[in-house]
């Protein structure tokens, strides 16, 4: 099930723990059938992580949710990290660096995974060239990788068209973050009201290792 941006590109593509953000255009779409929708929050595929999946020769951590995953017609997590070498890393040894191996992408879409955010603050641990080549591996792992760029993406599901805004209001290694509110997102958020009868906001936010949100 394709996933398309504003520009008419296409890319080819555990409950909802935390509501991002939903607004509704009820006006569009009158008789709609439910889409399931699954969202998790961040997914590590370094460090414990890299290693718990080498000491058990390669198995899923989601070895064990893919039954769920696959009746869901949407399921997207967000990457804490950057596809690439540790060797790159920007500001190697001062600060954590989530460089995070190609080869276990599959594992993504293995388990069910259709679309995968890119914002965070980990995002760009490789810099430019590792945010460019994480996008790039995504899609050849047959996922979308959904930026705020590239933001709003949209999904058709049942007569449903979602449109979905992805953004991090933390700061990473290039300093760059989504003030909210800002001009900037309500512009998206405007365009994907106009485009679509359901907007899910997909925000990476708030204090790490608070007890509460």
């Amino acid at each position: 099930m394709p996933l398309h941006n504003c520009q008419g590109k296409t890319r080819n593509r555990f409950v909802f723990f935390a509501v991002m953000g939903l607004l509704c255009n009820q006006n569009i779409f009158a008789d709609v059938q439910p889409a399931r929708l699954i969202f998790t929050g961040d997914i590590l595929l370094a460090r414990e992580v890299d290693r718990e999946i080498k000491y058990k020769k390669g198995l899923s951590p989601w070895h064990q949710m893919k039954s769920y995953f696959s009746d869901a017609d949407w399921v997207q997590g967000n990457l804490e990290g950057s596809v690439g070498d540790a060797k790159d890393c920007v500001d190697a040894g001062s600060s954590l660096c989530f460089a995070t191996s190609a080869q276990y992408l599959r594992l993504l879409k293995d388990a069910g995974f259709t679309s995968i955010g890119i914002e965070n603050n980990h995002s760009s641990d490789l810099g430019d060239r590792g945010r460019a080549n994480t996008r790039a591996s995504l899609t050849t792992a047959g996922l979308s990788a959904l930026s705020f760029e590239e933001s709003p993406g949209f999904f058709r599901s049942g007569g449903n068209i979602i449109g979905f805004i992805t953004l991090s209001n933390v700061a990473g290694k290039d300093g760059k973050k989504i003030n909210i509110p800002s001009n900037h997102l309500r512009q998206k958020i405007r365009l994907a009201k106009s485009l679509s009868n359901w907007v899910v906001i997909y925000i990476h936010w708030g204090e790490e290792l608070a007890d509460w949100p």
